[in-house]
């Protein structure tokens, strides 16, 4: 029988190597308790999200457009499905794609859900700049002096603290946010 579990030994003079490891470890296990405290403070502060309540409720919109890069773009996914289940149709663009090719979806009628963990990759960015007045954009990001916290119309943050890693608490965050966000824009969240 072998033992098929992952093992990585490290010589001295590598710990700087085991620290990264260490950090690594220690922010996805931190995962349940980012997610908890991410969740408890969205449901315990009810001002945190009514804004995104009201934008249906004062406006029709056709289209929910979610956007995002890498891990933010797909931690859209379940949202989407969320939405659309619920009677808002919704569409997935990743954003490079919808800078170039599909700027043509944004207007009035289309709200804009952008979802940028730094809040400051070049794509946010320039597609803020250039599309930012057309419609009205909600982000989600995690860092709340970042540019796009700065320059979308409703930021929500993940409250996930500081990742050194790849994306792991701020990507649970992400889909919790997410989700929270699309049970306020089809006024769900009231009833669950």
């Amino acid at each position: 029988m072998t033992d098929d579990r992952l093992s990585v030994t490290f010589k001295k003079g590598d710990s700087q190597m085991m620290n990264r490891a260490d950090r690594f470890l220690e922010e996805i296990l931190s995962q349940p308790q980012v997610l908890r405290a991410t969740l408890d403070r969205y449901l315990e502060d009810e001002s945190l999200l009514r804004p995104v309540s009201r934008v249906t409720e004062q406006k029709r919109y056709d289209l929910v457009l979610l956007t995002g890069m890498g891990t933010s773009y797909f931690g859209a996914y379940p949202a989407s499905i969320y939405l659309n289940e619920n009677g808002l149709p919704a569409v997935m663009v990743e954003t490079s794609e919808l800078l170039h090719y599909y700027q043509d979806l944004i207007s009035d009628r289309v709200l804009v859900v952008l979802v940028s963990q730094s809040g400051e990759t070049a794509e946010a960015r320039k597609l803020l700049d250039e599309v930012g007045d057309r419609t009205l954009i909600v982000s989600v990001i995690n860092d709340a002096k970042s540019y796009v916290a700065r320059n979308s119309d409703l930021p929500l943050f993940l409250y996930a603290g500081q990742e050194d890693g790849s994306a792991s608490k701020t990507y649970t965050s992400t889909l919790a946010v997410l989700l929270l966000c699309a049970m306020a824009l089809t006024s769900s969240l009231d009833k669950q």
